[in-house]
């Protein structure tokens, strides 16, 4: 499915066949500020809503999902040309090219 990350700068997208890591990735690339709509215009994470998530689940999903975790960030693309300094992309590309690294 694809999600719209909702931030104040440039319209952009990631991919993902798993909500919860949708989730962790909009999260992470807007340290808790973005939201997250699924392609239907559904809200799955309001703008600065914390992410109820418990240690156990972040640990199990950095372990045996970081492959997929990776595929997520490396999904990302703008939905035009980006026009905003803030460049989400390299951030979402870096962090995806790290978990793939591990």
């Amino acid at each position: 499915m694809k999600y719209e990350i909702i931030n104040p700068s440039d319209k952009c997208f990631i991919t993902s066949g798993d909500e919860r890591l949708a989730e962790i990735v909009c999260v992470m690339l807007g340290n808790g500020s973005y939201g997250l709509k699924d392609e239907n215009g559904n809200t799955v994470l309001c703008v600065l809503e914390p992410l109820d998530i418990s240690e156990e689940e972040i640990l199990y999903i950095f372990k045996e999902k970081r492959e997929e975790l990776a595929k997520v960030f490396l999904s990302f693309e703008y939905a035009d040309k980006r026009t905003s300094l803030n460049n989400i992309q390299e951030k979402s590309f870096r962090l995806g090219d790290n978990l793939k690294e591990r």
